[in-house]
């Protein structure tokens, strides 16, 4: 089949005709194939950034989500501890709780968003299904930074009036908690093909 396209090109075309087509055509697929080669590593990369920017951001969650629990159980159970907060540094924040029996305290880091934000305009342009799922994770990240500054206000009421309640905030924080992780566990499975269990401290 093919020789027979080629002998009836040759009729009507000059051999240095034919030559230059074949070299265009050749160029033209071996470039398709680098490109489709250097769009593949960029995918595979993207997976793996956002990967770990989802297992630091666990880490928020969890300890978020850890100090919604002891504000439950204290205040269910009319418990007198006191709680304060102070920042440190790259914005993350030391919460302390103190009672009768002593303190005990939990460094909340700062949600990790530039690196996302960066690479959504990438994921965008080249990934249509991890986009999908990177864009309501980067919303989620956005709403659980929210809540970690919501609770540095409430418990340091630096002004009362302005300040949310910090009795019965637990209510508020669970279920925002729970919806952030819903959506980064998503992108998570998407990128690392598996279930979102390990995170890391940095």
């Amino acid at each position: 089949m093919w020789d027979m396209w080629w002998q009836q090109l040759e009729r009507f075309l000059p051999i240095t005709v034919l030559g230059a087509m074949t070299v265009f055509f050749l160029r033209e697929f071996f470039e398709w194939i680098r490109r489709s080669r250097a769009e593949s590593r960029k995918k595979k990369a993207l997976r793996s950034l956002l990967t770990r920017e989802c297992e630091l951001n666990y880490w928020v969650y969890e300890v978020l989500f850890r100090i919604a629990q002891l504000i439950q159980a204290d205040q269910r159970a009319g418990s007198s501890a006191v709680y304060s907060v102070s920042r440190l540094a790259n914005d993350a924040i030391n919460f302390r709780r103190s009672d009768s029996d002593g303190f005990d305290g939990r460094v909340i880091p700062a949600t990790k968003l530039r690196l996302m934000e960066k690479l959504m305009i990438e994921a965008a342009s080249i990934d249509a299904e991890l986009f999908a799922v990177l864009e309501p994770a980067f919303d989620a990240m956005i709403e659980m930074e929210h809540v970690r500054q919501t609770l540095f206000e409430a418990v340091d009421q630096g002004d009362e009036e302005t300040a949310p309640p910090l009795i019965g905030i637990h209510t508020w924080m669970l279920p925002e908690l729970a919806d952030s992780f819903a959506a980064m566990r998503a992108l998570y499975m998407e990128c690392a093909g598996k279930e979102l269990t390990e995170w890391r401290v940095r």
